[in-house]
This record gives structure tokens, sequence and C-alpha cells, in this order.
């Protein structure tokens, strides 16, 4: 199941919107925000996380930071 995400930093959060879902979760680092969107998808869902393929939109008004992994 394939699955879009929208990133985007808030208050030193990464917060990670599921529009096919109406989810929202987080992630302190950017670097963790697919596996809490496939976590969140699998789990909203009842399917195994390795079923779930996410692309995630960063939306950030500084690139530099928004590529920043950690």
């Amino acid at each position: 199941m394939s699955y879009t995400a929208r990133v985007s930093l808030e208050d030193g959060w990464w917060m990670i919107a599921i529009p096919q879902l109406r989810g929202l979760t987080q992630a302190r680092w950017l670097v963790e925000a697919e596996l809490m969107a496939q976590e969140y998808i699998a789990v909203a869902l009842g399917i195994p996380r390795a079923a779930v393929v996410v692309t995630l939109t960063v939306d950030d008004p500084d690139p530099a930071r928004a590529s920043c992994a950690s």
C-alpha cells in the first residue's frame, strides 16, 4: 500500500501529516519521519509495517535545515 506524507517542522518536532488517513504523528528527527509514518499507517490499518510504502514531502521554509538528517 502506498501513501504520501507531508512533513513540516514545528517547535522542534517534525510533524507528519498523512492525508489519506487524516492522520498526524511526529518525529524528533527528520530521519525518523518515514518510519513514524509507516508505523502510524500500519497500526491504523492493522497491517504489517513492511506492507506500507511512504513518499515524504518535506515542507520547511529553510531548505538547509530540512536536508539535515539529524
